[in-house]
């Protein structure tokens, strides 16, 4: 007989996890993106990217499929029009945006279920966000929100009332400052970013690292010194930002699974069985297995 005793922290029971997200992809920078995407797959890294999906040029929409179709990338929403809180249209930004990448694109199967397609991430304009945005994209459905702050190296908390994790920053962002207000997390000192790195992967934490696309010289050592150190390791999983919730998500929701065969041969129970319900938390339907000594109305 097999039992279930959960499912690892990390897939694979790997030590830790990687995962990046890139934001702002439209028109305007596409062929950063194309690029920064080619690059990353090079060292067998996932990048998660934002996508505004107010695009531009639609051609853009041809060179996001083609990215996705190539492999390890995962698209996120990024809002449709990238705007400052508040939102003139807080539906369209935050539901519609999701809308237009599940009818633009045809999404792998790490983000589909049969016909449904599903994009589990919301990924916040210029890290400004409210109560208002926190209730839509739960409305949505998106699992996680990402914010822009550094210095964070694990999994968020579940929200049980709005049926997601609760909004989660980055470790640290590879490139140069931005400047301004907004002049946070970015950083091109390579001691400071594999160092950090050790750190995570010794903790058995998480290590996201973000990027702008548009702010990246790929013409200097910094990014490719970053990308080497953390990379092609076989104790990290690799994975995609929106993959590694909805990972944890089914890990935290199926703490018991019944293994056992439905064999009328099998020993008869000598009493009353009720097993862990699974999912849980669960919305709207979840599923009980129970064992009874004899036929009975239940």
């Amino acid at each position: 007989d097999a039992t279930y005793s959960g499912m690892s922290q990390y897939y694979d029971n790997r030590d830790a996890a990687v995962t990046a997200t890139a934001d702002d992809w439209a028109g305007w920078v596409n062929d950063k993106f194309v690029q920064t995407c080619q690059i990353f797959r090079s060292f067998n890294l996932w990048l998660s990217c934002a996508i505004v999906t107010d695009v531009g040029d639609p051609n853009t929409w041809v060179d996001i499929q083609t990215q996705l179709d190539s492999g390890y990338v995962e698209a996120v929403s990024h809002s449709r029009t990238h705007p400052y809180v508040p939102y003139d249209d807080l539906e369209g930004e935050v539901l519609g945006s999701m809308q237009d990448l599940v009818d633009n694109l045809d999404l792998p199967a790490h983000n589909r279920y049969g016909i449904h397609e599903y994009v589990y991430a919301w990924v916040a304009p210029y890290g400004e966000y409210d109560d208002a945005i926190d209730s839509m994209v739960s409305v949505a459905k998106y699992l996680v929100t990402r914010m822009y702050y550094g210095n964070d190296y694990g999994f968020s908390n579940w929200d049980q009332e709005l049926y997601k994790y609760d909004p989660v920053g980055v470790s640290r962002e590879v490139g140069p400052n931005w400047g301004g207000p907004y002049d946070i997390t970015g950083t091109t000192d390579t001691t400071d970013l594999n160092n950090t790195f050790d750190e995570v992967l010794l903790d058995g934490g998480v290590y996201h690292v973000m990027c702008h696309p548009i702010r990246i010289d790929w013409g200097q050592d910094y990014p490719w010194v970053h990308l080497e150190h953390i990379s092609n390791r076989n104790n990290v999983w690799y994975t995609g930002f929106g993959h590694l919730y909805a990972y944890h998500f089914l890990q935290s929701t199926y703490p018991e699974i019944n293994l056992h065969s439905m064999n009328p041969n099998d020993p008869t129970p000598q009493q009353i069985v009720i097993h862990q319900n699974y999912p849980n938390p669960f919305n709207p339907i979840t599923t009980l297995h129970y064992d009874l000594p004899k036929d009975a109305m239940v």
